[in-house]
């Protein structure tokens, strides 16, 4: 095994790149990807090679200390490696695939530093490589008697070896706050600093994704360009108490995220490979999984974006009783299995400066406890929302009383917010770092003792971590389809582009199932009395109903909303759709892709397939083969898309349904409008 390893990767290795003292090799299962780690020159370095091309050129690794010179390396030698391997396949409490292969080889390289040992540990999978640092350090770096290590940053670098198409989000603001960004579309120079997951498309046609797993007590990693070439290096977002720290820990021994790169030959590929960032997180720490609920939701939301209602204690509040007692019905009348409710709790007029909420105290007009019951007994799972306004210290102090009286009431999911910058002893600090990490963190494993799943918005990246934690079921982290209701709204390529770099990442919460695309007669402003200005009547949704439709099964997550107001739905025949499409799957083929300009993909549930597909701003034909379903296999597909009148600035919610029987050897094709899509649910016909 290792003999065939290291015959590989000699073969993808230029001649000149590094004498062989010094230089170790690991390949993937499928001796498709080559790593090479090298030691020169007193510092650490490692290479990247897909099928014999470079992909990542000798960049550099290593940690930088408080109180070290930045360009100084602490790392003495290499002192012995080891090659292993690993294979298993593990089971999902939900996802979009029921099981889920975990094989990769792995290479630990283990380093004498000046401040202890350090081992590098890569890990070479058929989807990419992911590594990251595992120090034992013997003393404390710093004369701070609080903390034991103090992180600056990293020397990770990441030298791609071409040029090419690159997906990227610009930080938020100067605060680096949640990821919230348009993406943007450029060569590598183009960019300074970035979010991760960065996905490109290399001259060659491969596609790379680089991004981090298990990211816990620890710095989000922000990829900069310091010399607008072709190498970005990692920077970890500091405190904000101006000292420049990034990463504080009582310990001398820590593990750093895994960094990792996803290189696939397709943009396919990049999603049929994304579960390796789950699988570089331990597996599962809840034994009773049972109360975990994937689910559809309604809610009282949408309203409020548009300005109907208000989320405070108003003549136009939208959680009342008699409100929410609507939704509920509508719910459990139409195969919803939810219904969410903000602006329930008190301290909404505080909100944003105080920030003052209770997370158990309703207002007079909501009767928590009876909506609780109520909702019980028709089906429905009451859904509630703790906007923290990102006090977070206030939050954390609330967190068991809050989660505990949801589990008394049986609410079992809980929705959270964090707009505008993170407060903490009269400083902010962004959202990307430690300190909201470490939060998410302790959300996530404290609402887990009392059976409820969290949905986090404004909040970090996800990293995988939903594997080990499950009840972390979703997330925003993305500018989603609420910003159609108050800015210039979202372009029709990004949720396209949203497929292929932040839904990388993990589920997505992006909202969607507006049919309503053009707010029609007005109707905004309606809670401040005020008549909408012509800006606000041209705010709109930049898709076509039918798109709209299949965003349920282009972006993944195990918990979905049915956003728009009920009287859009009612009397619609495109909601049966979203009554019937799932929200957890046993497998999933990405049939075509085109980062930013096409998307279309399959799903199976039992023995039912579900199938999504939009384009950008350019109307095409989709052509969908259905040689995923099953040989000698009868199915009925039910067809919802864009139709011959559908147009996205004069018709956008035009669509029609059409109903034929198919088999493994169709091939489907739809015409989609510009921003369009084609939404399928093909069921297996059962012989009487």
């Amino acid at each position: 095994m290792i003999k065939s390893i290291v015959a590989f990767v000699l073969l993808v290795i230029s001649a000149n790149a590094f004498c062989q003292k010094n230089t170790y090799q690991l390949a993937s299962p499928d001796k498709q990807i080559g790593v090479t780690v090298s030691f020169k020159n007193d510092k650490l370095y490692y290479q990247v090679a897909y099928k014999k091309a470079g992909i990542i050129n000798p960049s550099q690794l290593g940690i930088i200390y408080k109180n070290e010179v930045v360009n100084n390396n602490n790392i003495k030698s290499i002192t012995t490696t080891k090659l292993t391997t690993f294979n298993e396949t593990w089971k999902t409490v939900w996802g979009y695939n029921a099981t889920v292969k975990n094989n990769y080889n792995q290479l630990t390289v283990n380093c004498a530093t000046t401040k202890g040992t350090m081992a590098v540990v890569f890990r070479a999978f058929n989807e990419g490589i992911g590594f990251r640092y595992e120090v034992q350090n013997k003393v404390n770096n710093n004369d701070n008697s609080e903390y034991a290590t103090e992180i600056m940053g990293e020397h990770t670098e990441f030298a791609i070896a071409q040029d090419g198409k690159c997906f990227w989000q610009p930080l938020m603001q100067k605060q680096m706050e949640h990821f919230e960004n348009l993406h943007k579309t450029t060569n590598l120079a183009a960019i300074d600093s970035c979010n991760t997951p960065f996905t490109m498309k290399l001259k060659s046609g491969v596609h790379i994704s680089i991004h981090e797993a298990a990211l816990i007590n620890y710095s989000s990693t922000i990829l900069v360009n310091k010399n607008k070439g072709n190498t970005l290096s990692s920077f970890l977002a500091p405190w904000a108490d101006g000292k420049g720290v990034a990463v504080r820990l009582k310990t001398t021994t820590f593990n750093s995220p895994w960094r990792t790169i996803q290189i696939s030959p397709d943009a396919a590929g990049l999603i049929n490979g994304a579960q390796m960032i789950m699988n570089l997180n331990e597996p599962c720490k809840i034994e009773n999984t049972s109360w975990i609920k994937p689910m559809k939701f309604n809610g009282v939301w949408w309203e409020m974006h548009l300005n109907l209602r208000n989320w405070a204690n108003t003549k136009y509040h939208g959680a009342t009783t008699e409100n929410v007692k609507k939704y509920i019905d509508f719910a459990a009348d139409n195969n919803l299995q939810g219904t969410l409710v903000e602006g329930w709790n008190t301290g909404w007029e505080s909100f944003i400066g105080k920030e003052e909420f209770s997370y158990t105290q309703p207002y007079p007009d909501f009767d928590l406890k009876y909506l609780a019951e109520y909702a019980k007994a028709r089906g429905v799972q009451l859904m509630s929302h703790h906007e923290t306004g990102n006090n977070i210290p206030d939050y954390e102090k609330q967190m068991v009383a809050a989660y505990s009286q949801m589990q008394t009431l049986g609410q079992n999911a809980v929705k959270s917010g964090y707009v505008g910058n993170s407060m903490i002893m009269g400083k902010n600090y962004w959202h990307q770092s430690q300190r909201m990490v470490e939060h998410i963190q302790l959300s996530t494993e404290t609402a887990a003792k009392y059976e409820v799943s969290i949905d986090p918005h404004e909040t970090i990246k996800p990293t995988g971590i939903c594997r080990t934690y499950p009840n972390l079921m979703s997330g925003e982290g993305v500018r989603g389809n609420e910003y159609n209701a108050w800015s210039e709204g979202n372009p029709p390529e990004h949720e396209i582009i949203l497929a292929f770099t932040r839904g990388l990442a993990g589920p997505m919460d992006y909202t969607p199932g507006i049919f309503d695309v053009l707010y029609k007669e007005g109707k905004r402003r309606r809670a401040t009395g005020a008549e909408a200005d012509k800006s606000e009547l041209t705010t709109r949704v930049h898709t076509t109903l039918s798109k709209q439709l299949a965003l349920y099964v282009t972006l993944y997550s195990p918990l979905q909303m049915a956003a728009d107001l009920i009287e859009n739905y009612e009397g619609n025949k495109a909601f049966q759709f979203i009554k019937d499409v799932p929200v957890t799957f046993d497998e999933t083929k990405v049939l075509a892709a085109e980062i930013g300009d096409y998307y279309t993909v399959a799903r199976r549930n039992g023995n039912d397939w579900f199938v999504g597909g939009i384009t950008d701003e350019n109307a095409r034909k989709l052509t969908i083969n259905c040689n995923f379903l099953t040989p000698g296999k009868k199915y009925k597909a039910i067809i919802y898309g864009d139709s011959k009148a559908t147009d996205l600035y004069k018709n956008p919610s035009e669509f029609e349904i059409k109903t034929q029987e198919v088999t493994n050897k169709t091939i489907l094709t739809w015409n989609v409008a510009k921003s369009g899509g084609v939404a399928i649910t093909i069921f297996e016909v059962i012989p009487k």
